[in-house]
């Protein structure tokens, strides 16, 4: 996740990666479900998450379950904001990471899977 921030500015700075947020952006995400969706955040939170599920070997929707129900249980995100960020990042990753290990008997992965 942070290694993917450093290819995000700078030198360094991959071409096909999003631009960081800028300061404003982030004071305005003031809450975890905004935070969750700056384009920034989606991108480098679903490579950090990627690259898990390879080494742990366990399927990418079970990993987003895994960070982010701690959340909802917390009263950090409700269920409809749970919901949006697990189906952004998934968009996201079918798009970026089509290989990625997934449980697509879970309705909800199905759903999104047939929908693009």
């Amino acid at each position: 996740h942070e290694l993917n921030h450093t290819d995000q500015i700078g030198w360094n700075r991959d071409p096909f990666n999003v631009r960081p947020s800028s300061g404003i952006d982030r004071s305005g995400a003031d809450s975890s479900f905004k935070y969750f969706n700056l384009p920034d955040e989606i991108e480098s939170m679903v490579i950090g998450m990627y690259e898990r599920t390879k080494a742990e070997n366990i399927e990418l929707d079970e990993l987003f379950d895994k960070y982010l129900v701690p959340f909802v249980l917390n009263g950090n995100l409700s269920k409809r904001e749970y919901d949006k960020v697990f189906d952004t990042w998934l968009r996201h990753a079918l798009e970026n990471y089509p290989d990625a290990k997934l449980n697509t008997s879970d309705p909800r992965v199905k759903k999104i899977v047939n929908s693009i």
